[in-house]
């Protein structure tokens, strides 16, 4: 399997390469052409210019292909720098799949209304862990001494997860905290600067 993905990782690099220099002779290619099209219509174009209109043609051309379809980000992951009044500031590390993209933004503005869900996650202490196996040993216990019809009526214990889920308010929301944040209505928010948040799930201190 990770073998599998190393090969996924190399393609992608691969063909990332590739489409750069394709993309760089096109907008060459591209912005030659103008400007001999401008020198015979009578006007020399600025060079800088033609080649940069060729470079964004080619760019744009390039992007029709599927393998730039881009998937919808609708999430992203961060650090927590600053809390004011309703708003998070968070630093990220997203990257664009696409190689032929504009840097996205790094900082980030997330904003909290009233229906934004906020959940804190934090790992179980080993205590609270083998306090939670005893439970449920005890329950599944009694779950099995049960007869057919009310082990069905009942329903088998849950066994125990190793973290804790609360809710919180923003207040709560310290700095150098991680940080996941899910956007509304599956809003992409790629290259946005500043978003409103459905949920928000704090995980853990840096």
């Amino acid at each position: 399997m990770n073998s599998m993905k190393g090969l996924t990782k190399a393609l992608k690099a691969v063909i990332s390469l590739v489409v750069l220099v394709v993309v760089f002779f096109a907008g060459h290619y591209i912005g030659f052409n103008q400007g001999i099209k401008g020198y015979k219509g009578g006007i020399l174009g600025n060079n800088e210019n033609t080649y940069q209109a060729g470079w964004e043609a080619a760019k744009e051309k390039i992007k029709e292909h599927p393998i730039f379809n881009a998937r919808v980000v609708n999430s992203l992951n961060g650090t927590v720098a600053e809390v004011n009044n309703n708003k998070i500031k968070i630093n990220t590390n997203f990257i664009s799949e696409n190689p032929l993209d504009d840097p996205p933004p790094q900082e980030r503005f997330i904003i909290v209304t009233e229906n934004t869900v906020i959940n804190e996650q934090k790992e179980k202490t080993e205590e609270q862990i083998n306090e939670d196996i005893k439970e449920f040993e005890t329950a599944r216990e009694a779950f099995i001494s049960l007869s057919v019809e009310e082990q069905q009526q009942a329903g088998p214990p849950v066994p125990p997860e190793r973290i804790t889920i609360r809710t919180i308010s923003i207040n709560e929301i310290q700095p150098n905290q991680l940080i996941s944040v899910i956007s509304v209505n599956n809003e992409d928010i790629s290259f946005l600067k500043e978003f409103e948040a459905s949920r928000i799930i704090i995980t853990a201190d840096r």
